[in-house]
C-alpha cells in the first residue's frame, strides 16, 4: 500500500508549541484561547494583519458569547499574542483586522505592505500581574482617616463611679426561649434601679 495522501486544500490553526507554553497562553480562559484558534486557523502565510474574527465567524465556530468574543480578542491584545492591523467600522470599512505576533506582517492598515514587518513578538515577556506584589506610590494611595470611637477616650479616676455596672453572663440553662431572657434581663435592670449592690 501507498502512503495515505491527504486532502488537498486542507486547512490547519498555525500555533507554535513555544506559544502554547507561553504564559500569556496557558493562563488565558480556555474560551478566551479559542478566539486566538480561529485567527491562527485564518493565517495561509502570507494574510497576516488580514484576520477577522466577526460576530458570525464566532458563532460558526462555537463562540456563541459576543461578551466572550470581544473580552477574548482584548485580552489576546494586551497580553501580546495579537496586535490590531486596521480598525473597522460600519460599511464600508468592514471589520477590524488583526495581525498575529509571532510571523511576519503582511498586512497594514488595510493594505498589503510592500515589505513584511517584523512581529514584535511582545508575548515572550508577559507575565502575571501581582497586584499584592507591586510596589505602591505614596502619592497615589488614598488617605483613610481614622476616626477613634468616642469610648476610646481616657478616663481619669474621678469618672470610676459612672462606669457601668458588671453584668453576669447568664447561665447555661437559661438558652431557652426568648421570653425567659428578657425576664432575666428586667429582673437586673429592677435591681439595679433599687440600688442593689452599691455601697
Amino acid at each position: 500500500m501507498g502512503r495515505a495522501k491527504y486532502r488537498s486544500g486542507e486547512v490547519f490553526a498555525r500555533l507554535p508549541v513555544r506559544v502554547l507554553v507561553s504564559e500569556a497562553f496557558k493562563t488565558m480562559k480556555a474560551h478566551h484561547q479559542m478566539v486566538l484558534v480561529v485567527l491562527a486557523a485564518q493565517y495561509r502565510g502570507e494574510n497576516n494583519g488580514d484576520l477577522a474574527l466577526t460576530r458570525k465567524m464566532a458563532l460558526h465556530f462555537g463562540i456563541k458569547s459576543e461578551r466572550a468574543r470581544c473580552q477574548g480578542l482584548r485580552e489576546l491584545a494586551e497580553r501580546g499574542l495579537i496586535v490590531k492591523a486596521c480598525q473597522g467600522g460600519m460599511r464600508p470599512l468592514g471589520p477590524t483586522t488583526w495581525a498575529l505576533t509571532w510571523s511576519a506582517i503582511d498586512y497594514w492598515a488595510g493594505r498589503k505592505l510592500d515589505a513584511v514587518r517584523v512581529p514584535p513578538e511582545s508575548w515572550k515577556n508577559w507575565q502575571p500581574n501581582l497586584i499584592n506584589d507591586s510596589p505602591r506610590d505614596s502619592s497615589t494611595t488614598p488617605h483613610v482617616s481614622v476616626v477613634k470611637p468616642i469610648n476610646d477616650t481616657p478616663r481619669d479616676s474621678s469618672e470610676a463611679h459612672l462606669t457601668a455596672p458588671h453584668v453576669e453572663a447568664p447561665s447555661r440553662t437559661l438558652a431557652g426561649t426568648p421570653r425567659e431572657w428578657i425576664r432575666y434581663f428586667l429582673v437586673r435592670e429592677r435591681k439595679s434601679n433599687h440600688g442593689e449592690g452599691r455601697d
